[in-house]
């Protein structure tokens, strides 16, 4: 798989991300977030705070890969990110299932 394959995954698997925790907030009526600091965000807020971290890392995987010695990290960090995300949006998918079966 290629590196720019798995930046555009990232980057789905983030906006993903921010789409479930707007939905999860618009069905329980409050924020929920399990990231301390990103909980007392509005939504506004935390799509800033998200895309905020988005840019760090890839610019922390820009800079790897621009040197010859990071380049093998640069596919294993996206690969561990995207897994990460993924484990994340599970559980958002669950609790949005749970908290929908909750309010019928």
């Amino acid at each position: 798989m290629s590196i720019r394959l798995l930046v555009c995954f990232y980057l789905t698997l983030n906006s993903l991300d921010y789409l479930l925790t707007a939905l999860l907030s618009h069905l329980t009526g409050c924020d929920i977030e399990s990231n301390p600091f990103a909980s007392k965000l509005n939504l506004l807020e935390m799509a800033i705070h998200k895309i905020s971290w988005v840019i760090v890392v890839l610019i922390i995987l820009r800079i790897l890969y621009l040197h010859d010695l990071g380049k093998r990290y640069v596919k294993p960090v996206l690969i561990f990110a995207c897994g990460l995300l993924s484990i994340v949006l599970l559980y958002t998918s669950f609790l949005i299932y749970w908290y929908s079966r909750e309010l019928q």
